[in-house]
């Protein structure tokens, strides 16, 4: 422990550890960095302060403290309002190497960036420096209370707070700050979205890569939940009269209770495919992160290098826990559910547009069991591959290089639908992850060829793109066909299967057959 690598940052010394990679060799881990100070007591819910000095040497050896959240395994509240804190790992001192930062996705009320669930081995052996950053989840989070002791997206600007950080310290590290690269998977990849969106991110990375989610889609946005805040400080046992009564009131109750009561409903609201502690509108508030219109936000192209894409089969991800009753439940609220989507009321109009959506994927038919892969492609295209393919279209229309992919592969390590005991063919969301990152308890270390090899294959395209904004800036034996980036008048997509081929991709019909419906129904 005494003779880990020490590093000097602008807040003090920091002693890491030496690493074993599972490729081989050794690396670089510092963990455990504060990178703001703790938004406990009266700072929940503000945005995040810089964070203190330190004398002698801190030690950076052992996992952060996590956002409180609940623990599905532990069936218990784990984490506190003591959070900000990121990861660094590295093979180098003296080189100086592409950053590539990990968010963690979670429906923004999970997760955390500990390295024994996101190992950086595979990057690492791709000469980048790696750093992977915590920010508060669900209540603490999101809460928008459209007041400045409250004013929302608090994950957001943690995440800000995260990138100003490793913009002044990470050249210790190895790092170069002048090529930094953002990515993240489901809503970590929504928050990708909205930091390349955002004013207050501009100059802080340099590229973006977002996998299987973007900030339009129906389920990492909304206008405003400030009436959750009212309703749970009611819950707790105080009627509010004020946004700052709610706020103070908040401010007392621990960060167990808060979780358990938001758990509760946020549990109901998830079987409807909704979450309520999520990004929001904030244009009214003083610096805003958007200072424009959810409207105006639609239009928004993103002015970095990008990579975005999705999973051929992200609906499976929303068939868990009871199946039949989940079928019976689509049945049911079928109308609610495009009516949400749309955001819209219904007329006769309306409903007519709903009854042409249900016949192109089921005919006149009852949705039941015998329908699943419809099903699984109603649901991946309703939560996910469409609001991607908005964000593709307006990319079309500018001059970033952006880069489409669709991942298909089918993995022999477990993936999602193991964990979530789901017996359905295709792959999965999520199911891309083992390609990149090395978690012992999840896949273990890759041992079947082909999953190898398309760890391979996904790991050298993304730091190729990191180090060169290029993903496939050479042709050989792993990396087969040229990866071609959006043109303004085709959609150049790279499918990422058992093979690698650039082509058309058959869902642009079906997203020019929503948008379409779309327009006709605003």
């Amino acid at each position: 422990m005494m003779d880990g690598p020490i590093v000097q940052v602008k807040q003090g010394k920091l002693r890491g550890v030496i690493e074993n990679n599972i490729e081989g060799g050794k690396y670089f881990s510092f963990r455990g960095i504060p990178f703001a100070e703790p938004p406990v007591g009266n700072l929940r819910f503000k945005k995040p302060q810089p964070p203190k000095s330190w004398s002698g040497i801190k030690l950076a050896v052992d996992d952060s403290k996590v956002s409180a959240q609940s623990d599905e395994l532990e069936k218990a509240i784990i984490g506190g309002d003591d959070c900000l804190y990121l990861n660094v790992a590295t093979n180098s001192f003296t080189e100086t190497r592409p950053v590539i930062i990990w968010i963690h996705g979670g429906s923004f009320c999970k997760s955390f960036n500990s390295f024994k669930k996101y190992g950086p081995d595979y990057l690492l052996k791709k000469n980048i420096v790696f750093v992977s950053v915590n920010y508060r989840l669900g209540i603490l989070g999101f809460l928008n209370m459209e007041h400045e002791e409250c004013e929302g997206n608090q994950g957001l600007q943690d995440l800000i707070a995260a990138l100003k950080w490793i913009q002044s310290n990470i050249n210790a590290f190895g790092g170069d700050s002048n090529n930094v690269t953002i990515f993240g998977e489901s809503a970590g990849g929504a928050l990708v979205h909205g930091l390349c969106i955002s004013p207050l991110a501009k100059g802080l990375f340099n590229k973006a890569i977002t996998q299987s989610g973007v900030l339009f889609n129906p389920w990492a946005f909304k206008v405003s939940n400030k009436e959750y805040g009212y309703s749970l400080a009611k819950e707790l046992g105080k009627e509010c009269s004020s946004p700052l009564e709610v706020i103070e009131f908040l401010q007392t109750i621990s960060a167990d209770e808060l979780i358990e009561k938001y758990e509760a409903t946020n549990q109901k609201e998830l079987s409807n495919f909704i979450l309520s502690q999520i990004p929001t509108t904030d244009n009214e508030m003083v610096n805003p992160l958007f200072p424009f219109s959810h409207s105006e936000m639609r239009k928004r192209p993103i002015v970095v290098p990008m990579i975005i894409g999705y999973n051929s089969h992200e609906g499976i991800m929303l068939l868990v826990h009871n199946f039949p009753e989940r079928i019976k439940q689509i049945n049911d609220k079928f109308e609610k559910m495009i009516m949400t989507y749309f955001d819209l009321n219904a007329t006769e109009h309306v409903l007519k547009v709903i009854q042409i959506i249900r016949e192109f994927y089921f005919g006149r038919d009852e949705i039941t069991e015998k329908k699943i892969d419809e099903l699984v492609q109603f649901l991946g295209d309703l939560y996910f591959v469409n609001n991607i393919h908005e964000v593709l279209d307006n990319q079309m229309q500018h001059a970033s290089p952006t880069y489409f992919y669709k991942f298909s592969y089918r993995p022999n390590y477990p993936g999602m639908k193991q964990k979530l005991n789901i017996k359905v063919e295709g792959t999965c969301h999520g199911d891309e992850m083992g390609c990149l990152f090395y978690s012992e308890k999840k896949t273990g270390k890759l041992s079947n060829k082909n999953d190898r090899r398309t760890m391979e294959r996904m790991t050298t395209m993304w730091t190729n793109f990191a180090k060169t904004g290029d993903p496939t800036p050479d042709i050989d034996e792993l990396i087969t066909t040229k990866w071609l980036p959006l043109e303004k008048r085709t959609k150049n997509c790279y499918e990422i299967g058992d093979n690698l081929t650039c082509g058309e991709n058959a869902d642009d019909q079906k997203w020019k057959m929503w948008n379409s419906l779309f327009e006709c129904v605003q």
